[in-house]
Formats: structure tokens, C-alpha cells, sequence
């Protein structure tokens, strides 16, 4: 079923149990309540939708945030473990394996490959401060000779080596590429100033700027606000170009993808429009359609679809051996697996712990290579993760508090809470984590508990007043 059509069923659904549910208080009970107790349901639906109201607006706040991301961490660190799982059950290669295996590929794009300058190269390499450009050289002229698609540095060249020699040989390869008219699309990040937001210059401008295919992209990962948490990609930043005009630097992730798709005038654009919406001091969710026939939504506040989902693990997180298998290739390797590299992103940077570089994630400690590395298998995989529509929302919060007025009224308070706690714990997270799991729709259970819990425990105000006038009553 399509993602429209399942929205479209849902919503059906949905307005339906609402409409039976009505249906069902007014029938079976309605008639019979006397004045008192329809007065009192009609009062705590109205409180329950209140509260439901402030609480929806108080979503966007810090507090609420927290709440978010525990969720949503729970959820992809759970993803992440059972992927694993299946991986381990793959390799092994039995029969009851095959389901495992058609789980890894579905989750595995097969196009991301990283060269991984991991810890016991980095210190044979003498622990240095700027990584050997030669070096860089060899794997990037592997790429070119054996057909990748595009090339992806995790590395920075904003300061000149200082063994010139060096980056004498790195910029024969790129002069080479360029005059030989490489088909390779090569990445180079780039930073920002956090003044003025203008690029900062680097080593090999002058190549990137006569090649139409070197690019600049922004390395940056994103933060929570909250706790420092990589969680999110950031797919784009708007700049000052050294001409003083203002220009759209893409994230390195992102521009992988599109490179990789052929899609790189959408992507262009896509840039003039939100130049244009920017000079008019708005702030829009995007879209952009790839030549494969995924779509990717592109915001840097939205709180679902930048958020990254691991499934390439590198040895060491989540105290496991990774499942990384081919994909992940050491230096000393590429000699003989140099083939792996055709119709690929290669992904180069170092996992080494020495080195700058290495971020808190949901999943645990994770070197920056492989987190751009998940963020474009994400993106080439298809499964960003996608906000409920807000109709889901409204209507689970309203069958909630028509369900929690009914029992107000029929059982005593404490009995209700209950049972309306339980209700959202063993209904609603189970929804939840089917449609996450399933469709890749993320239910906002954190918020739905706290904007149906609230209306609850808000609710039958006015019988309490009621009982203590009752109880005042009694002792004159």
C-alpha cells in the first residue's frame, strides 16, 4: 500500500472510530445518565480538549523536545540493535537465515563505501596533525581508475600541509582529473565563518572553482539543543560566496546523494528558491524528488525527517563487531578490493579516537564518517523518518478523552487514571513502533501521553468542588 493511500485509509479509519465512539456514549448511555452526569461529561470533554490545546502549543518547547527525543532514541537504538541482530544471523549462513538477510538489504543501501583510516593505521602514519595528502591522493586516483561515482572527504584541507610535497601530489590527481575530464564528482568540506557565515578559504579553491565536478559541502552535523546529541543531518546552509552574494552550501551528505542520483540541477533549483524565501524572511520544509523515484523532505528545524537512522555500524558501537563487512575497507586493503569501489560513494575519513572527530549519538560514540556515511544511506534507502499526519494526533487525543470523560463518570477517579494510563501504554507505543518500524511514521507517543495524561488528570474538577462543598456542608 502507498504511503497516500495508507493516510488516506488511516484517516477513514480513524474518523470512523471517532464517529463510533460518539455513537456508542450517545446510544448505549446517553439516554439513560441523568442531568448531572451528562453535565459532567460535556465539562471534562471541554477540559481534556483545553489542556490538549495548551499542551499541543507547548510542544515546540525544550521540555517537550526531551520527551521527543527519548522516544525517538528509543525507538532507532532498538532499530539499530535488532539490524544487528539479523546481520550476525545472516552471516552465518544457515537456512532460517534468508528472512535476516532480506531484513539487512532492505535497510543497506549497497552504494555507500567508506576508506577507513582506522587507529593502528593512523598511528603508523606517525599520529599526524593534517592526514597524508599523498595518501589521500592514492585513494582518490583508486576512485577515479576503478569508476565510483563520487568521493566524499570527511577530512578538511583549510590549512596547507606541512610537508608541501604533499599537497603538491594531491593537486597533480585533481589537475589530472580536470584536464582528463573525470566523470568522479569529488566533495570537499568546507567550513563557515560563525561571524558573518562567509566560506572560509581552502587549500585547493582555485581546482574546485574550474571544476564543475568539485564541489563544497557543509560538514556540519547537527545538535540537540538540549544534551549535545548528534541526532539530526543538517541538509543545507546559506552563505556568503567571496563575491558577497548569497549561496545555498549543501550538506556533504546530501550532495553525495544528489551527485550520485544525477540530480544535481534540482538541487540548483532548489537553491534559487530558497534564496528567494529567505530574502522574504521565511523558512519552509522541502521537497526534492530524485531521478530514483524516492523523495526527500529537506528542513533544518524539522524535528523527524533530518533525523538520522543508523543501520552501517562500524566495529566498536554498540559493543559489537559492526556489520559493515565490505563496505568498510582499510587502507592496507584497497590494493586488492579496489573493485568495490565502481558505482559507489566513497566515503574517506579516519575512526581513529585520536582524532577529532567522534560524536554521542542514540546509538552510542560514533566517528563523523560514518554518521554522513548513515545520513546518505538514509537518504538513498528511502526511509527518512516522517512525521504523523496531524489528523492521527488529534484524533487518537480525542478518542482518549471521550474515553476518559466516559469512565469519569461511570468509575470512581482513581480507577480511571489507571485505566486510561494503561490504555496509552499498551496501545499507543505499540502503534507506534509497528508504524515506525513498518512505514517509517513516527507517532509522537512522548507528546500524545503527556496531551492525553494531562486532560486526564485535569478532568472531574467540578465534582470535586462539589464534595467539598458537600463535606463544608456537613460540619456546619
Amino acid at each position: 500500500m502507498r504511503l497516500g493511500e495508507l493516510f488516506l485509509k488511516g484517516r477513514e479509519w480513524g474518523m470512523g472510530y471517532v464517529l463510533a465512539a460518539c455513537t456508542a456514549v450517545k446510544n448505549s448511555h446517553w439516554k439513560h445518565w441523568d442531568g448531572e452526569k451528562k453535565r459532567s461529561f460535556i465539562i471534562n470533554v471541554c477540559v481534556g480538549i483545553v489542556i490538549a490545546v495548551i499542551f499541543q502549543i507547548l510542544s515546540h518547547g525544550h521540555t517537550m523536545e526531551k520527551g521527543l527525543n527519548t522516544a525517538m532514541d528509543g525507538l532507532i537504538r532498538k532499530e539499530t540493535t535488532a539490524l544487528l541482530a539479523s546481520s550476525k544471523r545472516c552471516m552465518e549462513g544457515s537456512e532460517a537465515a534468508r528472512s535476516d538477510c532480506a531484513v539487512v538489504r532492505s535497510k543497506f543501501s549497497q552504494k555507500v563505501i567508506f576508506i577507513d583510516i582506522d587507529h593502528d593505521t593512523y598511528l603508523r602514519w606517525g599520529e599526524p596533525l593534517l592526514m597524508p595528502r599523498d595518501k589521500l591522493a592514492h585513494f582518490l586516483r583508486l576512485a577515479d581508475k576503478n569508476g565510483a561515482r563520487a568521493v566524499l572527504f570527511d577530512i578538511l584541507f583549510d590549512y596547507p600541509s606541512p610537508r608541501p610535497a604533499e599537497d603538491r601530489v594531491l593537486r597533480k590527481v585533481l589537475e589530472e582529473m580536470t584536464r582528463n575530464r573525470s566523470p568522479l564528482h569529488v566533495v570537499f568540506p568546507t567550513l563557515t565563518s560563525r561571524i558573518d557565515g562567509t566560506l572560509k578559504k581552502g587549500v585547493f579553491d582555485g581546482l574546485i572553482d574550474t571544476n564543475p565536478n568539485f564541489h563544497r559541502g557543509l560538514p556540519y552535523v547537527a545538535f540537540s539543543r538540549a544534551d549535545r546529541v548528534v541526532r539530526y543531518l543538517r541538509y543545507y546552509e546559506v552563505t556568503k560566496g567571496p563575491d558577497g552574494k548569497s549561496r545555498v552550501l549543501w550538506s556533504t551528505s546530501l550532495l553525495s546523494v544528489v551527485l550520485f542520483t544525477g540530480d544535481a540541477e534540482k538541487l540548483a533549483s532548489l537553491e534559487e528558491k530558497i534564496l528567494r524565501d529567505r530574502e522574504q524572511k521565511r523558512d519552509e520544509a522541502y521537497t526534492l524528488s530524485l531521478s530514483t523515484g524516492g523523495t526527500l523532505d529537506i528542513s533544518n528545524h524539522e524535528l523527524f525527517s533530518n533525523r538520522i537512522r543508523f543501520s552501517l555500524i562500524p566495529p566498536g558501537v554498540l559493543d559489537s563487531q559492526g556489520n559493515l563487512f565490505t563496505e568498510r575497507v582499510l587502507p592496507d586493503e584497497l590494493e586488492a578490493l579496489q573493485s568495490e569501489l565502481r558505482d559507489k560513494i566513497v566515503v574517506i575519513g579516519t575512526s581513529s579516537a585520536d582524532k577529532e572527530g567522534w560524536y554521542v549519538t542514540p546509538v552510542g560514540d560514533m566517528p563523523g564518517m560514518y554518521i554522513i556515511g548513515n545520513g546518505i544511506n538514509m537518504m538513498l534507502g528511502g526511509w527518512q523518518v516522517r512525521d504523523a499526519p496531524r489528523w492521527v494526533g488529534i484524533i487518537l487525543q480525542g478518542l482518549v478523552i471521550i474515553f476518559a470523560a466516559f469512565m469519569l463518570v461511570n468509575f470512581k477517579g482513581r480507577t480511571m487514571r489507571i485505566v486510561s494510563m494503561l490504555l496509552i501504554a499498551c496501545l499507543v507505543s505499540p502503534a507506534t513502533y509497528y508504524f515506525y518500524r513498518v512505514y517509517g511514521i513516527f507517532i509522537n507517543s512522548a507528546q500524545l501521553f503527556f496531551n492525553s495524561l494531562m486532560p486526564v488528570l485535569g478532568m472531574g474538577w467540578d465534582k470535586m468542588f462539589t464534595k467539598k462543598k458537600a463535606a463544608s456542608g456537613e460540619k456546619q
